[in-house]
């Protein structure tokens, strides 16, 4: 399956909305509910970083979005890439897709002098902790508890080292 990548923007929101609904699985898990708009996934930083250091890439199979993921470079440290979300539609999982927009997370993270990326996995989300962990990831602490939306978490730290 071939995608294309795409940096996102607010023109994008009604594209990003109708994924928000083809994953509503995760945003029921994680929130409690479907958020009905997407400038958080915009907009929100980490302290220190500026929007700038931010990007949300749309994976996009043909011209339909199909994923997305959210970075921010330099979060918690100058050389870690922080991976806020990776978001699949349901109808697209099992083929590849986030084994593929992960891949090109790590290309561009590596591209920008990153040697690390830094994802957080809630504590109940077992399947994205079993997929993170293929993927090479290790576990490095657990924090919380977190509030996301209607919901509070506690957070596995997971850490991948970008081989140069």
């Amino acid at each position: 399956m071939k995608l294309e990548f795409k940096i996102l923007t607010p023109e994008d929101g009604l594209e990003i909305l109708a994924l928000y609904e083809k994953a509503s699985d995760y945003f029921i898990l994680a929130e409690g509910r479907v958020p009905s708009s997407c400038d958080e996934l915009l907009t929100e930083l980490p302290p220190g970083r500026r929007m700038d250091n931010k990007t949300v890439t749309g994976a996009f199979y043909e011209g339909k979005l199909v994923g997305l993921m959210d970075c921010v470079d330099g979060y918690p440290d100058p050389v870690t890439c922080m991976l806020g979300l990776l978001l699949v539609d349901r109808d697209y999982r099992k083929r590849g897709l986030g084994r593929t927009i992960f891949e090109y997370a790590v290309s561009t993270a590596r591209k920008k002098g990153m040697t690390k990326i830094r994802i957080g996995v809630f504590d109940t989300n077992t399947g994205a902790y079993a997929f993170w962990t293929r993927l090479g990831f290790d576990y490095i602490e657990t924090k919380g508890p977190m509030a996301v939306g209607d919901k509070a978490h506690m957070i596995k730290v997971l850490e991948y080292v970008i081989q140069i």
